[in-house]
């Protein structure tokens, strides 16, 4: 399947400055232009093109009209009278607007009787404040989307990370003035169905960008007020997933070596459970939908942010597979069942045969199996966590003891069962 986000992506040739399309933009920043102005002035109101047709109308019927005193006011530079009959039997004014010095078209206004020349200042300083304040908005919906490939690019394309460093990096690193010596260590974040129910299965279309950044800005606001980060980097990579880049506090050289700190750290170095788990809840709240976090280790410069994100995006997708009712999940706390995963499967399938056996034909005891070892043996948190008195639980192990011949809850037996439930959890999901 082609990935949402790539399949529409067009790096933009002019980056310095907004430039519009007379027949294109033109007519989107025109219908806003209307939709707002009308609210202001009790006035029909249309806007042409610089060739004087109407791009957009308050009248629908009259789109693509010719205004013959559209053309006139555009040669003159100045507001120039609406004769009735150009476009109906209103009279009014033609207004050139600009935008940067640049003249781009015209604002209609008519009525019944001509509206008065005191109106003509007015309404074109809100329409030029309006379309600036829309081009800003396009400016930076269109950078989103530039910063959204590039970084795409870094983490999903299969070309070296040297090539794409020699290409694109120095580019986006000073549009975007991100400096990436910076540390930083990546998260993937998941928003369950985004893309089904926000972006209806679709590429991104151009008014899915304002979507995009309004949502990216939302998650940065959640970011900030949680975590207390102001240097996070937002990036859509397709799907239902976004790439958090979080700046890290490194400890210096010295202290850690005192520390014994050789491994790389993991998030959970910089991030309590609790303030991510917060990040989640809000991230929830604000845009509306169930999350999970998926976090990664920390790697210095470039190359060990593609790791940091490979690390993160790993942790998110088998801790979902094995700890479906958690929504944070960490790479290190995953490094058993990542190792078991790249075990040899036929070995795998005995392993989980020998050591499980006839149990897999019991979903609710397999649960309730899995459930005690994720409680830490602990007979009372179990019993919560599946919603059964403890009596039930008591009888549920005892079965469970009785199916298997061993005791689950001695050590050696612990180790080897939860060994077979990763394993079972993993390819039973891999064959679903």
């Amino acid at each position: 399947m082609t990935n949402p986000t790539t399949a529409n992506f067009v790096r933009p040739t002019h980056q310095a400055g907004t430039r519009l399309d007379p027949n294109a933009e033109l007519a989107a920043v025109g219908e806003g232009i209307i939709s707002r102005l009308s609210t202001v002035l009790e006035h029909k109101i249309a806007v042409t093109n610089l060739s004087g047709n109407i791009v957009a109308d308050t009248d629908l019927s009259n789109f693509d009209k010719f205004v013959p005193s559209a053309t006139v006011a555009i040669q003159k530079g100045a507001p120039t009278q609406l004769p009735a009959g150009e476009i109906d039997d209103m009279t009014g004014w033609v207004i050139p607007l600009r935008h940067q010095e640049r003249l781009f078209g015209t604002l209609v206004i008519r009525n019944k009787p001509q509206p008065s020349d005191d109106v003509i200042p007015l309404a074109k300083s809100l329409s030029e404040l309006l379309m600036y304040q829309m081009l800003i908005m396009d400016k930076i919906a269109q950078q989103n989307r530039v910063l959204d490939k590039f970084f795409y690019d870094l983490f999903e394309n299969a070309q070296p990370v040297e090539k794409l460093m020699r290409d694109s990096l120095f580019f986006n690193s000073q549009f975007f003035q991100i400096d990436f010596d910076k540390p930083r260590v990546a998260a993937v974040l998941i928003l369950n169905n985004f893309w089904k129910e926000v972006l209806k299965s679709q590429p991104i279309l151009p008014s899915d960008e304002h979507k995009l950044t309004a949502i990216k800005d939302q998650i940065n606001d959640v970011v900030k007020g949680t975590l207390n980060d102001e240097g996070a980097i937002i990036a859509y990579l397709g799907m239902d997933e976004f790439a958090l880049l979080l700046p890290v506090k490194l400890e210096p050289e010295k202290e850690s070596k005192k520390r014994g700190m050789a491994k790389s750290p993991g998030l959970s170095d910089f991030y309590s459970k609790e303030r991510l788990g917060k990040f989640i809840e809000q991230v929830e709240v604000v845009v509306g939908r169930e999350a999970h976090l998926g976090l990664g280790l920390y790697y210095s410069a470039l190359a060990g942010l593609v790791k940091s994100y490979q690390a993160a995006k790993k942790a998110v997708e088998l801790g979902a597979r094995l700890h479906p009712k958690e929504k944070m999940h960490n790479y290190p706390e995953l490094l058993l069942p990542i190792i078991l995963e790249q075990a040899d499967k036929s070995l795998q399938k005995q392993f989980v045969e020998n050591e499980l056996s006839d149990l897999i034909q019991y979903p609710d005891l397999v649960e309730t199996l899995s459930t005690h070892f994720n409680s830490n043996l602990n007979l009372k948190k179990t019993a919560y966590e599946l919603g059964i008195h403890k009596n039930t639980l008591y009888y549920r192990l005892a079965k469970i003891k009785k199916i298997l011949g061993i005791d689950p809850q001695e050590f050696i037996y612990a180790v080897r069962l939860k060994t077979a439930l990763y394993l079972w959890q993993m390819n039973k999901e891999a064959a679903e």
